[in-house]
């Protein structure tokens, strides 16, 4: 083996490359249609297996770094989703189907998969449960770009059933580990949170577009992005549902030109706050693609490839994701009126599966399903996608050259 002394410009040399990958994985995402989340975790495996063969020795830390820059990374994709959706009379259906599709496909996948872990894996039903809600959510890291490709109603129908999937999901994941509250206070906690978060989202919205019309410095949005994230975590702490204010505040500026005629015009200038909101838009999606980028890298870094080959693994894997497509195709054929091609698809788990996977409590663990099956059902299920867009381009193909 060959021993290379890490130092500062190799660190550097490191990171840089890791970007200009990801561009050229984000390039190859759009000419292929293969999700760049698989190219980026391959990119983390590959980065391990040089790091250990010339003994860099800079994977004592990384498991620490996963969760902090996942939560950073479940705040900007939100926040860029929403800041891309306009709200009329036109998609108001949309959105009414999507919600009602990322409530029941979550809450139909999760109680399928709690009764799958009761019945294999011998454990209770809470236990089964909390495990079982990483796996039924839908990542709007990785949807949301994908959706890029298809048409509008289908790409505003994707973008807010995912969006919405990792809200609900976030939500239904904090009820299910507290242990202090149930029943009916349980509720009611709740629905008095949820009524405190939209009236402090009402509130900071208005602050905030008042802050970015009125103060001027340098560095604006970044210290946006920082309250963002400190109102964030101090939700967090108090319990709260944040990504809805972080969903309402984003789709609070993508539809600021609603209030051109409102008694807003008089606080704020409405041109320059609607100039200043576009760059800020800018900001998140770069900030957005750095921290993406770094997030699925390093937990691409953090795999070994032997847990993942493991025939448990694959059984355990497979069984979560068929279920999950049953669940899916079950909701999509009988209570919705969207196509099932390629929608059907489109349920890729990522970013938020791995969060939550962290943030399961010691003493609701399961021993025996792990970090090698929640790895392989991400990646199955963004295979899945990634063949339904290569079909689809195939089938467009074909209707192109038939007309």
């Amino acid at each position: 083996m060959i021993t290379i002394e890490l130092n500062n410009y190799i660190i550097l040399i490191i990171l840089s490359l890791v970007i200009l990958f990801s561009h050229v994985f984000d390039i190859i995402s759009r000419l292929l249609k293969v999700p760049s989340v698989l190219l980026l975790l391959g990119l983390g495996i590959l980065i391990r297996y040089i790091s250990i063969y010339f003994h860099l020795g800079i994977y004592s830390s990384i498991e620490k770094l996963i969760p902090l820059l996942g939560i950073i990374g479940l705040i900007l994709i939100v926040l860029e989703g929403a800041l891309s959706l306009r709200i009329n009379r036109n998609n108001a259906a949309i959105v009414k189907r999507a919600f009602a599709a990322a409530l029941f496909i979550l809450v139909l996948s999760a109680s399928s998969i709690t009764f799958f872990f009761s019945y294999m894996l011998q454990v209770g039903l809470r236990t089964a449960f909390v495990n079982a809600i990483p796996l039924a959510v839908i990542s709007s890291a990785i949807a949301v770009p994908t959706a890029a490709h298809l048409a509008q109603h289908k790409k505003e129908f994707i973008i807010y059933e995912s969006i919405f999937s990792d809200i609900l999901g976030i939500i239904l994941f904090n009820i299910a580990i507290n242990t202090r509250i149930s029943g009916a206070m349980l509720a009611a906690d709740t629905l008095l949170k949820f009524i405190l978060i939209i009236i402090v989202s009402g509130v900071f919205s208005l602050l905030l577009v008042f802050f970015i019309s009125k103060i001027k410095a340098v560095a604006k949005s970044y210290i946006i992005l920082s309250s963002l994230i400190l109102v964030y975590s101090a939700g967090k702490l108090l319990h709260l549902s944040s990504l809805f204010l972080i969903l309402c505040l984003g789709l609070f500026m993508a539809n600021f030109r609603i209030f051109k005629s409102g008694i807003l015009k008089w606080f704020v200038d409405i041109e320059e706050t609607e100039s200043e909101i576009g760059k800020f838009k800018l900001i998140v999606m770069e900030s957005t693609f750095i921290i993406r980028t770094f997030f699925f890298v390093l937990f691409g870094y953090s795999i070994d490839l032997s847990c993942i080959l493991n025939p448990w693994v694959i059984i355990m894997g497979a069984a979560v994701v068929l279920i999950l497509l049953l669940i899916r195709l079950f909701y999509l054929r009988f209570f919705t009126k969207v196509h099932l091609f390629p929608e059907l698809f489109i349920a890729p788990r990522g970013l938020v599966t791995i969060l939550l996977f962290y943030s399961i409590p010691a003493s609701l663990t399961l021993n025996v399903f792990g970090k090698g099956e929640i790895i392989f059902v991400i990646i199955a299920t963004s295979l899945l996608m990634m063949f339904a867009f290569l079909i689809k381009k195939e089938r467009d193909i074909e209707e192109e050259e038939y007309l």
